[in-house]
C-alpha cells in the first residue's frame, strides 16, 4: 500500500454502464487487451435487494491491480485516509442527488492464470434510495471504466504519468469525506474499499482509430459536477475554447440581405469551403464565427477576409420543369481552407457590407471531427432548413400562386429542393439555427460538455459513426429523414446509443438525397403524401417512395423510433407533468399535475397506442392542447430499448427555444429566458446530459410503461 498516500483527492464520479452494454455486443474496448466484466443485476440471496454486484477480470497480477485501483481512486479525486499498518482506507461523501448515498466494497484477489478478479458491490446507505439501483450501477461503472483506462495505460507502459485533476474553479464540486474502506490480503493480495459516492462517473479515454488529420482538440475528458450536483462528461478543449474572448459582432442588424451559399453543409480539417456570394452594391467582407458560450457573448471571430469590391450580380436561379427545383449556378467568390484554427463546432459565416452593417447575411456551416468519440453528438437539421427554404419563390411548401391547397402549399411547390442556393430572407439566412438549435449549443458549451457537431447529411452518409457516441441530440425541428438516417439511428439505439428528440414533428417526412453539380447529396427529394404518385419510384421501390413516413405505400410511423407521433401544429399550451418521479425531473422540484406555462407551442407530438413501436413507453408529461380542440394532447415520452439506448422525446417544437438564456444577446436573435420555466428546463437538460452521457440508459434507467393510463 505504499502507493497510497494518507490523504488523496477525490471527485466522486459514477460512470456509465456503456462498458457493460458494449461488451455484450462485442464492440467496446476491443482494440487492445483490457478488462473483462460481468455484472449481476440482483443482490445475493438474503441481502439488500437494492444492492448491485459487478465483477472485473484483469490481465494483471493482483498486487499490480491494487495499485491501479488505488490510482484510479486518486484520479477520481477521492479524499482517502489510509492506515497502511491495518490495510484500511476510509473516506466519506455526502448524499447523492437521487438516492442518498452509495456504499461500495471492492475485493481484489489473484486468479490461477496470473491475473486477478475484482469483485465489486454497492448498496444504498439511505432509505431514500427506494428500489432504484441506477445510482449503484453508475457507481460500479465508474470504477470499472476508470480501471479499464488504467489497465490500458499500464500495458502501454504509460501508467506512471500524472493525471491532471478536475478543475474546480469553474464548477462547484461536492464536498468529500469518509466511509470505511478495508484492505486485506486474499490469495496473495486483497483490497477492500468502503466509500460513499455520488452518481455518474468519468468515461475512460478511448484510443482513436487511424484516419485523416483532425482538429487539434485534446482528448482529455473528465466528469465534473455541476452546481446542481449532476455529473456530466466534460471536454477540456470545449472549456478552454469558451474561455477565449467572445464578441457580439456576429449579431445581425442589417436591413438588406447579402445572399450566399457554400458548396458543403459541413467540413473537416483539410477541406476547402467554396462560397458563392451575390455581391452587394458596396464593398463587403467575409467573417467566420464559431458559435458557443464565450462568456455569454455567444460567438468568437475565427477568421476575417479583406474588403472585396462590388462585382457583377450573379445570374438568376433556374427552375427545373416537373420538379420545380430552384437552383443557382453562381460563380465562386471566396475559398476558405479549414485548418487548425477552426475547432469543431457550429459556425456562422457572416457576409457584411462596408456600410455600417446595413447589408449583411449568414451562411451556416458545421465543422465536424470524424474521429470524435465525444459523449454527445449535436445534429443540425439542415434537411429541414432546406425544405422550408423559399429562396427563388419555391420550397417544399410554397410555390408561385400557391393557394394553400393540398397538404403542403399546392401543386406549384417544389418536389425537389437544392442546397445549391442561398437560404431565404428569414433570420438573415439562419432562421432555424437561431430559434431551434442555438440555445442547445449555447447551453452545452456553457457547461463545457464533451460534445461534437454533425449535420443530418453526415448522419445519412456515415450512419455507423453514431456508435462512437453515447447520445445523439436531435434539436427543435428535425422533420426530414432519409432511410439511411432512420435505419442508422435505429441500429444505434439497439446497440446502446441514446437519442434525445428535443422538439416535435421529427422523422415525419421521408426524403431521398441525390447529387447536384456541386457534390453528393445536395438535391433533396420529397414528394410527400399528396404527390407521392408522382415520385419516379412509385410502383418500383415502395420503401423509398417519399410519402410521409406514417403513410403508404410502405408506412412506417415515426413513433417506432421516436416514441411518439406527430399530432398537429398551432399548439398554445402549458406542459403538464404527470410522472414527476421520473429521472428527467429529478432536482426540478416539480410535482405531478404542475404546469410549465407556454412550453407546448407550434408542432406537437402524442403517443398513439395503435401505431406500433416500443411497448414500454413512459409518458412523462401529458399536456392538453385545448386551443386545437377537445381531446388533443402533447406527450413527453421516454422508452428504453432492451439492452440498448434510451429515447427521450419532448413532444413540443418550442422546447429548445424555451431553453434560451442569453441576456447579453439581443431578443431579436435569441428569445429571453422565461422566469420559472427556463431554469426548470435547463435542470431537466442537465439530467438528460447526465443519464444519456454515461451509457445505455436501458441499464441505468430502464423505462416502465405507463402509457395505458393515458390511452
Amino acid at each position: 500500500m505504499g502507493a497510497v498516500s494518507s490523504t488523496s483527492g477525490l471527485v466522486v464520479l459514477i460512470a456509465t454502464t456503456v462498458l457493460f452494454a458494449a461488451a455484450a455486443i462485442g464492440i467496446a474496448f476491443g482494440r487492445e487487451p483490457g478488462i473483462r466484466r460481468r455484472m449481476a443485476r440482483r443482490a445475493r440471496t438474503g441481502d439488500d435487494p437494492r444492492a448491485v454486484d459487478d465483477e472485473v477480470l484483469l490481465p494483471l497480477p493482483a498486487d499490480r491491480a491494487v495499485h491501479l485501483v488505488t490510482a484510479a481512486g486518486e484520479a477520481l479525486h477521492m479524499e482517502l485516509r489510509a492506515d497502511e499498518a491495518q490495510g484500511v482506507i476510509s473516506g466519506r461523501h455526502g448524499p447523492t442527488l437521487r438516492s442518498g448515498g452509495q456504499a461500495l466494497r471492492v475485493t481484489v484477489a489473484a486468479t490461477p492464470d496470473g491475473g486477478c478478479r475484482v469483485a465489486m458491490r454497492t448498496w444504498p446507505t439511505s432509505e431514500r434510495a427506494g428500489t432504484d439501483r441506477g445510482a449503484g450501477r453508475r457507481l460500479l461503472d465508474g470504477l470499472a471504466r476508470e480501471l479499464d483506462a488504467r489497465v490500458r495505460d499500464d500495458r502501454r507502459g504509460d501508467s506512471g504519468r500524472d493525471e491532471p485533476r478536475v478543475p474546480i474553479g469553474r464548477r462547484r464540486l461536492l464536498v468529500v469525506g469518509g466511509v470505511g474502506i478495508g484492505l486485506a490480503a486474499l490469495g496473495g493480495a486483497a483490497w477492500e474499499v468502503d466509500r460513499v459516492a455520488s452518481e455518474e462517473a468519468r468515461r475512460a479515454t478511448r484510443s482513436r482509430p487511424a484516419g485523416r488529420a483532425r482538429p487539434a482538440t485534446p482528448d482529455k475528458v473528465r466528469v465534473v459536477i455541476l452546481d446542481s450536483g449532476v455529473l456530466v462528461p466534460s471536454a477540456d478543449w470545449v472549456v478552454d475554447e469558451n474561455q477565449r474572448p467572445g464578441t457580439l459582432d456576429w449579431v445581425m442588424g442589417a436591413d438588406t440581405r447579402i445572399y450566399g451559399y457554400a458548396d458543403r453543409v459541413s467540413a473537416v480539417l483539410g477541406d476547402e469551403v467554396t462560397l458563392f456570394v451575390d455581391p452587394p452594391a458596396v464593398p463587403y467582407r467575409v467573417e467566420l464565427y464559431r458559435m458557443g458560450y464565450y462568456g455569454g457573448l455567444g460567438g468568437r471571430l475565427v477568421w476575417r477576409s479583406g474588403w472585396m469590391a462590388p462585382a457583377a450580380a450573379q445570374p438568376a436561379a433556374t427552375v427545373a420543369p416537373g420538379t420545380n427545383m430552384v437552383e443557382c449556378q453562381w460563380r465562386p467568390t471566396t475559398r476558405i481552407g479549414i485548418d487548425h484554427a477552426w475547432p469543431p463546432g457550429a459556425y456562422l459565416i457572416k457576409l457584411t457590407g462596408d456600410d455600417g452593417g446595413l447589408h449583411a447575411g449568414y451562411i451556416p456551416l458545421c465543422v465536424r471531427d470524424d474521429d470524435s468519440t465525444a459523449a454527445y453528438a449535436v445534429m443540425h437539421s439542415v434537411t429541414t432548413w432546406q425544405a422550408y427554404n423559399a429562396y427563388g419563390g419555391r420550397s417544399l411548401y410554397v410555390g408561385p400562386g400557391s393557394s394553400g391547397g393540398g397538404e403542403s402549399g399546392g401543386a406549384n411547390r417544389s418536389r425537389v429542393v437544392s442546397f445549391d442556393r442561398p437560404y431565404d430572407q428569414r433570420g438573415w439566412g439562419a432562421p432555424d439555427f437561431m430559434g431551434n438549435e442555438y440555445p442547445v449549443v449555447f447551453l452545452a458549451e456553457r457547461l463545457g460538455l464533451d460534445v461534437t457537431y454533425i449535420t443530418d447529411i453526415d448522419l445519412h452518409q456515415q450512419p455507423d459513426r453514431l456508435l462512437r457516441h453515447r447520445c445523439l441530440f436531435s434539436l427543435g425541428h428535425d422533420e426530414y429523414w432519409s432511410s439511411a438516417m432512420r435505419d442508422g439511428a435505429s441500429r444505434a439505439v439497439g446497440q446502446g446509443v441514446n437519442l434525445a428528440f428535443l422538439g416535435a414533428n421529427a422523422v415525419y417526412r421521408h426524403i431521398r438525397l441525390e447529387p447536384s453539380p456541386l457534390g453528393a447529396d445536395r438535391h433533396q427529394v420529397c414528394y410527400k403524401t399528396d404527390f407521392a404518385h408522382e415520385d419516379p419510384l412509385w410502383g418500383i421501390d415502395p420503401a423509398e417512395v417519399t410519402a410521409n413516413w406514417p403513410d403508404g405505400p410502405d408506412p412506417r410511423p415515426e413513433q417506432q423510433l421516436v416514441g411518439s407521433q406527430y399530432a398537429d401544429v398551432g399548439a398554445n399550451a402549458d406542459l403538464v407533468v404527470v410522472d414527476a418521479a421520473a429521472w428527467v425531473f429529478q432536482g426540478t422540484g416539480l410535482v405531478d399535475g404542475q404546469h410549465l406555462p407556454g412550453v407546448v407551442q407550434g408542432e406537437y407530438d402524442r403517443y398513439e397506442p395503435g401505431l406500433g413501436g416500443p411497448d414500454d413507453v413512459m409518458i412523462l408529461a401529458h399536456s392538453p392542447v385545448a386551443n386545437r380542440g377537445p381531446g388533443r394532447f402533447s406527450d413527453m415520452t421516454y422508452y428504453s430499448a432492451p439492452g440498448g439506448g434510451g429515447v427521450l422525446a419532448t413532444g413540443s417544437a418550442a422546447f429548445v427555444s424555451r431553453l434560451a438564456d442569453a441576456p447579453l444577446i439581443g431578443a431579436n436573435i435569441v428569445r429571453p429566458a422565461v422566469p420559472g420555466v427556463t431554469p426548470v428546463l435547463e435542470r431537466m437538460m442537465e439530467n438528460v446530459f447526465a443519464v444519456f452521457g454515461t451509457g445505455p440508459a436501458s441499464v441505468t434507467d430502464p423505462s416502465v410503461a405507463n402509457w395505458r393510463q393515458f390511452s
